[in-house]
């Protein structure tokens, strides 16, 4: 039985999604192409950038779904 994913859940999990398939590629493109040295030093970079916007999104996520519960900054300036 599938479960109703907000929004934010949803986004977590394509990001994850995108991450395992870019390592997936990148094996398999090492492996069959024989990519060495550069190029592969190259496009694993890319590889580990992507990953990190996938966290940075995650944490953009997390943010904003906690952020609901948090009082905003300027409340606490007025008192």
């Amino acid at each position: 039985m599938p479960t109703d994913k907000t929004p934010v859940q949803q986004h977590l999990d394509d990001a994850g999604r995108r991450g395992g398939e870019a390592d997936r590629l990148l094996s398999t493109a090492r492996r069959e192409m024989g990519l060495q040295g550069a190029d592969y030093v190259r496009i694993a970079a890319q590889v580990q950038a992507a990953g990190v916007y996938a966290q940075l999104a995650q944490v953009s996520a997390l943010a904003a779904q906690t952020a609901v519960f948090l009082p905003a900054a300027d409340d606490d300036q007025e008192q």
